[in-house]
This record gives C-alpha cells, structure tokens and sequence, in this order.
C-alpha cells in the first residue's frame, strides 16, 4: 500500500476495506479521511492503538470535498491491476 499512499491520501475515488477472513475483522478506511471497525473490536483496538490511532469524535471543520484529481489517473489503474483482488457486492447501507 505504501506504493500508493500519496493517491490513496489526496484523491477521493476510493474508500480502502481490508478484511480478515480468518477471524472477520473488517477495517475500512473511506473517503473523509475516517476508520471503521467491524469484527473483533478488542483485537482491532489493540493494533491501531499501537500504530497511533485513537477514539475520538469525528469533527470536519472546513467545506466537505471529493476530489477526483486526473493527476492520479495513472496510479488508480494501477492500483486496481497491482493487487490480486477477491470481490463481494456491497450491501445497501455500504454505497454511497
């Protein structure tokens, strides 16, 4: 992921899930710059306590924005032929 970082943190196009199918931790990083859990939350605390992450309240104090920069075009294409995806349809409450 660190290949894609300065897209994934300055265009808007995606929303990132990663999933475990192992214990079904679900962790998704969207668009407004959030993170959401699903899944075994005392695990996942754990682990983004220790990367610097804490709880908090969401609090947006400027104009809301989502930028679809063309600059990116190059590394959104790649960023979808890099990985070796497993894709699942969405469920109503996730699209925006």
């Amino acid at each position: 992921m660190e290949r894609f970082g300065s897209f994934l943190c300055s265009d808007a196009r995606f929303d990132v899930w990663a999933h475990s199918a192992t214990d079904g931790g679900t962790v998704v990083w969207d668009r407004h710059n959030q993170l959401f859990a699903y899944g075994p939350l005392d695990k996942l605390s754990v682990e983004l306590n220790a990367l610097g992450f804490g709880e908090g309240e969401v609090s947006i104090s400027f104009p809301h924005h989502h930028h679809y920069r063309p600059e990116f075009d190059a590394d959104a294409a790649a960023l979808l032929q890099f990985f070796p995806w497993s894709y699942s349809s969405l469920l109503a409450q996730d699209e925006q």
